[in-house]
Formats: C-alpha cells, structure tokens, sequence
C-alpha cells in the first residue's frame, strides 16, 4: 500500500473548520454513511452471490441475510478521516476550501508516522486505527467479492481494507485520497473528534482568498501552539 512512504498527509478544509482544528490540535473522523459519496462506504460493494450459491442447501439462508446486515451496521459505524497526498492538488482546494465562490480556506499538514504513533501507543485505549491509500474502480457495486463469512486473520483484514478503500474512479479519482480509519471508537456520533499533538501539524497553506484578519488570526494560533510549523499563502 506504500503507505511508509506517505510521510505527509494533507487535509482540505474551510477556514472556520481548519481554524478550529488548529486551535484545539484535533482532527475529525466522519462515520461512513455520513461521507459525502452515498456509495463510498455502503455494503453494496460487496458481491456476496457466492456465498449464496456456496451454501446452498447448507446453511439457513437467513442466517447469512443477518450477517450481512450485521456487516452493514458495522460498516456504517466506522469512523473515517479523508486526507489528500500532496497540498497542491486543485480538485481538493476548489471542492473543500471554497465558500461563497472564494478559495477562503486551509490546506492542514500531517505527519504520518507521528499521527499514527499517537494512536497505537501502548497506554491509550485501542481504536483499531488504519492508514489506506484509495483504489479507484470504474464499477463500484459489487465489485469487492466476499468468499467467506467465518474468515479471520489476513483474509478478513483484506476484505475490509478494500470495502473501506474503494471508491468510483470517473467521480472521484482526481482526489487520490488518503485515509486515516478509526474502526472502533465513534461510537453513536456521526463525528468523533481525536486530540493529537501539536507536533503531528507540521505546516499550514492558506488558500487566495483569505483575508488579512484571518491570516494574522491564524499566525497568532500557530506562535501560541506549535513550534517550528510553517504557514504559506497559495497564489
């Protein structure tokens, strides 16, 4: 997945959200049914037509009908954070920065390995936190096979990184996103909030539009906060 290689991580937001990010060192995670692609994180992805022919005769068809909802409510409550791969990408600037038809929001710089050190260290409660590069697909329905239902280990690892990592290639794919995924944790909030520290912000890009007063706003957040990040304005 090359994700070691993905030293920064980027996230695209309105000044208000990204100014209340700075200001409180935290980033969001959205439940999966409440992101923006209805299909993005939606069971309908899954072709489970061989397991259905695989068991027939076998097994109660019912009982597979409710692990298939059981997957779906499990599925919808994960929490995930969307993240671009470099600040520069134009999709994400006009699609989450505007307001009003002005380039008057942030581009947040993370650092990966220390975003991810926060949340797998050994004193904090276990979230089941991933990183995962996007795969783009020109048919999203069923395009991702479930050939097993009692699978552990790898194989079900597998399966739900790419139910949770697919997205429609003709829409989507000019955003190449990255995700930072909260498998547990969300509970039943359509938003979690995770406080990291300031050190995992590394730099700030404001977008073109943004005024004067918001620039020294945000200069005042980043010399009362952090220490060594760098704020630039596009042009």
């Amino acid at each position: 997945m090359q994700v070691h290689l993905q030293k920064k991580v980027y996230k695209y937001l309105t000044y208000e959200s990204g100014r209340l990010m700075l200001e409180n060192s935290n980033i969001q995670f959205t439940r999966a049914s409440k992101l923006n692609d209805t299909i993005d994180c939606h069971i309908d992805k899954v072709d489970y037509s061989y397991i259905y022919e695989f068991t027939q005769g076998l097994i109660d068809v019912t009982l597979i009908d409710k692990k298939k909802e059981q997957e779906r409510d499990l599925f919808n409550s994960i929490g995930i954070c969307s993240l671009g791969k470099t600040s520069n990408n134009e999709t994400l600037w006009e699609r989450y920065t505007r307001l009003d038809g002005k380039e008057s929001g942030m581009c947040i710089e993370l650092d990966t390995q220390a975003t991810i050190k926060h949340f797998i260290q050994e004193d904090k409660p276990k979230k089941g936190f991933i990183v995962l590069p996007v795969n783009y697909v020109k048919k999203v329905e069923q395009s991702i096979n479930r050939g097993y239902l009692s699978a552990g280990g790898n194989y079900n690892l597998l399966f739900w990184s790419k139910l949770l990592a697919t997205k429609y290639a003709p829409k989507w794919e000019d955003e190449q996103e990255i995700r930072f995924v909260l498998v547990d944790g969300i509970g039943n909030n359509d938003y979690f909030r995770e406080i990291i520290p300031t050190s995992c912000i590394t730099k700030v890009t404001l977008g073109k539009d943004v005024c004067i007063e918001q620039i020294e706003t945000i200069k005042q957040i980043i010399r009362s906060k952090y220490n060594n990040v760098h704020i630039e304005c596009r042009e």
